[in-house]
């Protein structure tokens, strides 16, 4: 038997798979209980009256779907030679009754459609009729099933309310497996391509071999997220109402939100570079208060009462053997920012919101290139333009932003005659993007300045989907004189990193070349040097004197790194392994960092290395340190 349609196609293969299940149904029942002879003689008995009337109802089912392929290919054959018939009364067609041929072959057309639709709704129809009685027939078939006594029943339940959830897992499984496409081409009478056909006729054999589990899955628990320590107005992403706030004359509506938040971090850490060792115990906290005004207006403050221009609070173990205290009530962050369309609504206008910018005042952190470039909190202003159209990117961001005091210059040391003035740009391409900045930073009221010129470029992208890359070019340029805090140089930064397959994992290769004595715009006092991104043994750890295993100025060397980071089990723990190297005095290192989250608000981060390099007191560096920071 041959069946054209392919929802016919489709509905037989659902009752194949349906039926075969209904009678495998009694085999998985009772294959366990084979102590309980009289209970396996009643369940044979009915299984094999329900394998009969399976068969019939096939039977009865095979004879309809014959039938209903007989008409179709009818049909089929009648709609053919209409359409031929409509052909050929145009083609022999003379020129002067052409458009009496053409209203004849719409006509002979026209009816062959109707012809046709009528005798596939009455395929249809028999089609129906006949699913109705095979499945009647199943339900035959299944009653016979349940007849089994109330003692047998007892014994099988378990299996038995496996089987129930296998099959109607089958028949959600099987009423998905019916091809949208072919199905809509079918009711229009519309030929099926090769591949639709052949997607229909192997349907069976898909949801015969189908590796999906028919075992249900209950919904996971989403734990609850971390309250703040406290607020004032709405809860920070809170449910329920929201407060109606109160408007500003300007017309926009301000909602005020309050809630602190921060990071406290203590450590216990020792460590030698080869010319001096340090062990010490130190601690910083990192707390501000937000207020939230609307979703892009909020004001925050902040401080950091237990360390002060790289000095931290605690216990100076060697080589001084005394206590540090460096609280202090110092404000280290206070700024606002906001968009001037929210402020003024009034400003939008139907034909271009020219309005539309966003802007920050105060002391404010920056950071652009990765840190490379500027990493410092500065008393500033920043104006920014989103959305842009330009040099044929998707979107494009332009900030202006000038800075006029508490900036750090390359020394990571303040300078309070220091001004800057930068513009800040990114280009979104639909495979990179890329950066592109300027920034001068000057002295004023100095008659010795260091005036200096930096400007950036890079690019991030994938490469054959899997291999993320960045390339940065960063250029320093003294205007009057080479200092410490400005020097002409350059660095060339390539970072490449992936995901292996089938893991959460990061392996990742970071090379750098320092040309000349590059130093950047301003960087602050914790921020080591500006090779940090390069890796776990160039980056500074922010906290206390545990300074990096190489070299992080950049000048005059060449050089890189080598690490995997393994993610143990989950998500909340994970150990980083890293190799590097330098040119300056022939360094390299070897480092390892674990962490381990403990709940939502506490980490446990355990670090060392172990160096050597030449043209110091001692060939040979360490470092170990334990850290345990809790985030509110």
């Amino acid at each position: 038997m041959t069946i054209q349609n392919p929802v016919i196609r489709g509905m037989f293969a659902v009752n194949l798979v349906f039926s075969a299940t209904i009678i495998s149904y009694p085999d998985q029942g009772y294959a366990q209980e084979q102590n309980n002879n009289e209970a396996i003689t009643f369940w044979h008995k009915y299984a094999a009256e329900a394998q009969q009337l399976k068969e019939q109802a096939h039977q009865a089912f095979e004879k309809e779907m014959a039938h209903v392929a007989t008409l179709k290919s009818q049909a089929d054959a009648d709609l053919k030679k209409a359409v031929q018939k409509a052909k050929n009364r145009v083609q022999n067609a003379e020129h002067e009754e052409f458009d009496a041929a053409i209203s004849d072959a719409v006509k002979i057309k026209s009816k062959a459609m109707t012809q046709y639709n009528n005798k596939l709704a009455e395929a249809e129809k028999l089609k129906n009729k006949a699913n109705a009685k095979f499945v009647n027939d199943l339900d035959k078939a299944r009653k016979k099933i349940d007849a089994i006594g109330q003692d047998a029943k007892r014994k099988f339940d378990q299996e038995e309310a496996k089987v129930k959830l296998l099959v109607e897992g089958q028949k959600a499984s099987d009423e998905k497996a019916h091809h949208p496409k072919a199905i809509s081409l079918a009711e229009s009478g519309a030929t099926l391509s090769k591949d639709d056909l052949k997607n229909i006729t192997e349907l069976p054999e898909r949801i015969q071999h189908t590796e999906l589990s028919s075992r249900s899955i209950p919904l996971q628990e989403v734990p609850e997220r971390p309250d703040t320590l406290f607020h004032l107005g709405d809860s920070f992403f809170g449910s329920g109402p929201i407060s109606k706030g109160f408007e500003l004359p300007t017309g926009a509506v301000w909602q005020p939100q309050f809630f602190p938040f921060g990071t406290y971090s203590t450590a216990v850490q020792t460590s030698d570079d080869g010319n001096q060792q340090v062990s010490e115990w130190v601690n910083s906290l990192d707390i501000y208060g937000n207020l939230n005004l609307t979703p892009t207006e909020r004001l925050l403050i902040g401080f950091t009462p237990f360390d002060n221009n790289g000095q931290f609070s605690g216990y100076n173990i060697y080589p001084k053997g005394e206590g540090v205290d460096a609280t202090n009530g110092h404000v280290q962050v206070l700024f606002f920012e906001g968009r001037f369309d929210s402020l003024f609504p009034g400003l939008k206008s139907p034909t271009g919101n020219w309005a539309s910018f966003d802007f920050a005042l105060g002391r404010q952190p920056v950071n652009y290139q990765s840190g490379i470039l500027i990493n410092d909190t500065i008393d500033s202003i920043g104006i920014t333009r989103t959305s842009l159209n330009l040099f044929g990117s998707a979107e494009a961001t332009i900030t202006g932003l000038f800075g006029w005091n508490f900036i750090n210059r390359s020394d990571n040391i303040r300078d309070d005659k220091a001004q800057l003035i930068g513009l800040f740009s990114t280009f979104n391409y639909a495979e990179h993007q890329i950066e592109a900045d300027l920034v001068v930073v000057y002295d004023v009221n100095d008659s010795n300045p260091s005036n200096g010129l930096n400007f950036a470029f890079s690019s991030y992208q994938q490469l054959w989907g899997v291999l993320n890359t960045t390339f940065s070019y960063n250029q320093s340029i003294a205007l009057n004189k080479d200092t410490t805090v400005s020097q002409t140089g350059a660095l060339l930064l390539s970072q490449f990193n992936l995901t292996p397959p089938y893991t959460v994992d990061n392996a990742y290769m970071n090379v750098f070349w320092g040309i000349g004595e590059f130093t950047s715009a301003a960087r602050n006092s914790n921020a080591g040097g500006p090779l940090g991104q390069v890796g776990l043994l160039f980056s500074a750890s922010g906290l206390g004197s545990y300074g990096p295993a190489l070299p992080s100025d950049a000048q005059n060397m060449f050089g890189g790194a080598i690490g995997y980071e393994r993610y143990l089990g989950s998500i909340h723990r994970k150990i980083i392994f890293e190799f590097g190297g330098v040119t300056k005095d022939s360094a390299i290192a070897l480092g390892a960092q674990f962490e381990q989250a403990l709940g939502s608000n506490f980490l446990w981060t355990l670090g060392s290395y172990v160096s050597h390099q030449e043209n110091h007191k001692r060939s040979v560096g360490y470092g170990v340190r334990s850290v345990f920071s809790v985030f509110f």
